[in-house]
């Protein structure tokens, strides 16, 4: 069984809610860029917006990796899912253990923009999800 007849109302919906996100994730993170600016400096701006805007690119990631297995068979986003979420750990982790070695004195400027990129994107997808009309019956 594929979802290719509700794929295109799927993808519109999905594309609407990434540009909200987006949107929103980044004034986050120019705002928390700004005011880690001007508690320590340039270096902790550059890594709290680096933070908040690669937890972006990770959920849009998982966005685009299901949308694309669902085009072609509903039973494939969970694996896919699973897959693309244990990639990003292991990518975040990598990430992590650069900035750790390269830049240790921003490390809490990128982790506090990274946990509140993480929490302003859930906020944003756990509200357009309470008001999306998501159909969940197959119609004829």
């Amino acid at each position: 069984m594929t979802s290719r007849s509700s794929g295109s109302s799927t993808r519109n919906a999905a594309r609407g809610y990434l540009k909200l996100a987006w949107g929103v994730v980044s004034l986050v993170a120019v705002l928390g860029a700004a005011v880690a600016a001007i508690m320590t400096g340039p270096e902790a701006m550059v890594a709290f917006a680096f933070g908040a805007l690669s937890v972006a690119v990770g959920f849009t990631v998982s966005v685009w990796a299901v949308a694309a297995a669902e085009r072609v068979d509903i039973r494939l986003t969970l694996p896919v899912g699973l897959l693309t979420y244990a990639l990003k750990l292991v990518a975040f982790g990598l990430v992590l253990w650069w900035v750790t070695n390269a830049f240790s004195s921003v490390l809490l400027d990128f982790g506090v923009g990274i946990i509140l990129g993480a929490l302003t994107w859930l906020t944003v997808q756990a509200s357009w999800t309470y008001r999306a009309k998501i159909e969940y019956i197959e119609l004829p």
